[in-house]
């Protein structure tokens, strides 16, 4: 039987299962590389769906039965059968890679609503065939960051919904890339270091250009002074907490920024998360960096926040 992982009626294309494994497996790994847990992000992304191997699944996909199959508690069960603490998050993560992550519940008691109860006691399908085309997973994922956080549950809490997040991007988007007939477009933003180039010569022009006819005035002299601060700060400081205080008006936002910049150009990082309470701060400060870096290349996230799917 050739496995099929998804199915697009409306122009009755297939994708092969393995592929989607594999593709998914890529995508997730790679997101996870981020924070050096590569092979974690691998083997979740390998082992997501291997329920779909069951016969029940094969028959309800190809429209031969109406019963839908339950095909994320495989991954999470043969994870779990690992009995290693990253595994056992690789497992809580594919169990709820369609419905959200779920409570991990008590493993005596059944509740089809709990994690113990879907990979030690809910009835499943067969999907050993799973074992012709997927390779064992590593008794222990060499994570990196599991032995250094295993005794403090924020983080391990932290640390299982960056995986979720990375599998469930990267099943979305190949998912997403089949139905569009491999026609999605992401990702098509500046990287960090083009964005700094945007804001220097924003800032050279708007603070530090001497015939500017406001150049003079006391106020933004104060806003340079601490505008040059934070540059400097940024370029040096390895620090992971640090604080800026400066009365209303003093360019907080563009300072701040400046700061943020200089420090991920310095220190290699992806990209910058502006945290702000109130939305009313949040759209007037998204609207400033999006007048500055382009739209496109600023994502403005909260409970007000409209996006074009189209």
């Amino acid at each position: 039987m050739e496995y099929l992982g998804h199915r697009n009626a409306e122009n009755n294309s297939e994708q092969k299962l393995n592929e989607h494994l594999q593709n998914v497996s890529k995508l997730a790994e790679k997101f996870a590389s981020n924070f050096e847990e590569i092979e974690v992000g691998r083997i979740v992304g390998l082992y997501h769906d291997i329920g779909k191997y069951s016969t029940e699944f094969q028959k309800y996909i190809r429209q031969e039965s109406k019963k839908r199959v339950d095909h994320s508690t495989a991954g999470a069960r043969e994870l779990f059968k690992m009995k290693s603490y990253v595994n056992l998050i690789a497992a809580f993560c594919i169990a709820g890679h369609h419905s959200g992550i779920q409570n991990i519940g008590n493993p005596k008691v059944f509740d089809e609503l709990t994690f113990f109860s879907r990979v030690g006691q809910k009835e499943i399908p067969n999907y050993e065939e799973y074992k012709k085309e997927i390779e064992p997973p590593n008794a222990d994922n060499s994570s990196k960051i599991i032995p250094l956080i295993s005794k403090n549950y924020f983080s391990v809490m932290f640390y299982t919904r960056m995986i979720f997040s990375c599998l469930v991007d990267a099943d979305f988007l190949d998912t997403e890339n089949f139905i569009n007939n491999e026609k999605v477009n992401r990702g098509n933003f500046l990287d960090i270091k083009e964005l700094k180039k945007i804001f220097d010569s924003y800032i050279e022009e708007k603070f530090f250009n001497e015939n500017n006819v406001r150049y003079n005035e006391p106020i933004n002299q104060k806003r340079r002074n601490i505008l040059k601060e934070c540059i400097d700060s940024g370029k040096i400081s390895k620090e992971m907490l640090l604080s800026l205080t400066v009365p209303t008006g003093g360019g907080k936002t563009i300072s701040s920024m400046a700061f943020a910049l200089n420090n991920a150009v310095k220190n290699g990082r992806q990209r910058i998360i502006y945290v702000i309470p109130y939305t009313s701060i949040i759209e007037q400060n998204a609207k400033v960096f999006s007048d500055i870096f382009g739209g496109e290349n600023v994502l403005e996230h909260h409970s007000g926040a409209e996006y074009d799917d189209t």
